[in-house]
């Protein structure tokens, strides 16, 4: 036996661990590497999580980002819709200056923007009663004929713009101060006018009023005979004349003629008193860019109490302004105090 222990020893140079040491070892070594091989395992999985939950967390950010700088700034595919309705909701109208105006017609809106553009000094309530009335236009160019059921109308707008048909007479005529004559109306109008003139010591009577359309053919015709450039300024063409309405008077103090009448106290009594009875002082010098005509203090028009009350209360100074905002157009009533 002991010869077998000195060759074991001899031939490995250290004595050998018993059996059951070793397979101690092993196992011991095995349990090691297990161990190791599922705490790998387990990290692996903590860090892919924590990978997962950073990369989460990440996006999550990224949205809030987004979603702040949508709301910043909108996108093209939506977000910008909404604002840019209410922008536009909320622009204010770039012409209220004229759609404000009860008597605005939005289909004349290009001739107010031309005309306020020629016309700077003008306000824009003036621009548009001149446009509805047709001022803009050049006079006695794209002229209308005024309806037969508008002719006999105490406020009947004749003038460079609107003229009568050809065959119109006033459906009825009264003599006054002699052989002229004028419309019911208008005869009674005068009368009470020229009989409180006298009262007051001032000297009127007619010295001219209906004329056919016929007579002005010859008038004007004379005039512009021998006033070629200026006729127009003081004659009415034929069917232009407010002369046909039956309406018109020209009135002469004592001097006898119309330019007589020119800075006369009769002419200053007619021009202070004539709305009282209805009639107006038809061209003036402050409306000559307006009628076309030259200031003509003897020329009254009879319209009617109320409307010649009006334009007197309103400071309206022709009858192509009281047309536009009071016959072509009604006013707003009045709203309670």
């Amino acid at each position: 036996m002991d010869g077998r222990r000195m060759r074991f020893e001899t031939t490995t140079g250290k004595r050998r661990a018993p059996r059951r040491i070793r397979l101690a070892r092993t196992v011991l070594f095995l349990i090691v590497v297990a161990a190791v091989i599922c705490v790998a395992i387990w990290g692996c999985g903590a860090v892919g999580k924590l990978i997962e939950e950073n990369a989460s967390d990440e996006t999550a950010n990224e949205d809030i980002v987004e979603d702040e700088d949508a709301a910043a700034s909108p996108n093209e595919e939506g977000n910008d819709s909404a604002p840019s309705s209410a922008s536009e909701e909320a622009q204010p109208d770039p012409y209220a200056r004229f759609s404000a105006l009860y008597y605005y017609e939005e289909e004349r809106l290009d001739r107010y923007l031309q005309y306020e553009a020629a016309h700077p000094e003008l306000a824009p309530e003036e621009v548009v009663w001149r446009v509805d009335v047709d001022i803009d236009k050049p006079f006695y160019e794209d002229v209308i004929e005024i309806a037969a059921s508008d002719a006999d109308s105490e406020q009947t707008l004749v003038n460079k713009h609107f003229k009568f048909s050809d065959d119109f007479e006033p459906a009825e005529l009264v003599q006054v101060d002699g052989d002229y004559r004028v419309t019911p109306g208008t005869k009674e109008a005068y009368e009470r006018l020229r009989d409180d003139a006298k009262a007051a010591g001032i000297s009127i009577r007619a010295a001219s009023a209906y004329r056919s359309i016929d007579y002005q053919v010859g008038l004007y015709a004379r005039y512009l005979n021998e006033d070629p450039d200026n006729a127009d300024n003081y004659s009415a063409r034929p069917g232009f004349s407010e002369h046909h309405t039956g309406r018109t008077i020209d009135l002469v103090g004592p001097s006898g003629t119309l330019r007589g009448f020119v800075g006369t106290k009769e002419a200053d009594w007619v021009r202070e008193n004539a709305w009282n009875y209805g009639f107006i002082v038809r061209y003036t010098v402050e409306n000559e860019d307006v009628t076309g005509y030259e200031s003509e203090p003897w020329h009254i028009t009879y319209i009617g109490k109320e409307a010649a009350a009006l334009m007197r209360v309103e400071g309206i100074g022709s009858l192509e302004e009281y047309v536009a905002k009071y016959v072509r157009h009604t006013p707003p009533p009045l709203s309670p105090q």
